[in-house]
């Protein structure tokens, strides 16, 4: 049997393989924050984001550093909110500058059983005041089992009318024909 070079007997460690004493790898530089995503110019990453639609994908991507988290806040164009309690409507528009479509969901689902009073939240006025005055290129508005009053769609109708192309109210109530009358006159 043929004997092997010396040089591969020997458990060799490649030089980009060797840690410094507090552990980290030598190839880790202030630049670079220790990964190699970095390098990725961030024109690419956003175009490479933009392919990303799954929400759940979405917020793993966000999850995976600093600059990640960036990216995702300034490309991100729809996001769908499980329980309007959940997050206060200002931090929603303080992360995401640049959303288009927004999904709220308000009152659980027991509430279509009658297992829920009637008067019991769901309001839409603070995030129709928040997304009205903060989304600047809203396109589409979804709210779900909320109290919707004429005054919140005026509200809507006046401040992102212009560029709003769907308004959809799904197992909403509290608003009258004169709400919607309102938005059809100022949506594209």
């Amino acid at each position: 049997m043929a004997e092997r070079p010396s040089t591969l007997r020997r458990n060799h460690t490649p030089s980009s393989m060797i840690f410094n004493n507090n552990g980290s790898n030598n190839n880790n530089t202030k630049r670079n924050h220790g990964h190699r995503f970095s390098l990725i110019p961030e024109a690419v990453l956003e175009h490479i984001f933009s392919y990303i639609e799954d929400a759940c994908d979405r917020s793993s991507v966000s999850l995976v550093c600093r600059e990640w988290y960036s990216i995702d806040t300034r490309t991100r164009k729809g996001v769908t909110i499980a329980s309007c309690y959940s997050i206060k409507p200002c931090s929603l528009t303080r992360r995401f500058k640049a959303l288009e479509g927004v999904k709220i969901k308000g009152k659980p689902r027991a509430t279509m059983f009658k297992l829920v009073p009637d008067v019991w939240g769901g309001k839409a006025k603070p995030w129709i005041s928040e997304i009205s005055l903060h989304c600047h290129f809203l396109k589409f508005v979804h709210l779900r089992r909320m109290d919707v009053t004429d005054d919140d769609l005026y509200m809507l109708a006046k401040e992102r009318g212009h560029l709003l192309q769907v308004l959809k109210l799904e197992k909403c109530n509290g608003f009258s024909t004169l709400g919607l009358e309102a938005i059809a006159k100022s949506c594209r």
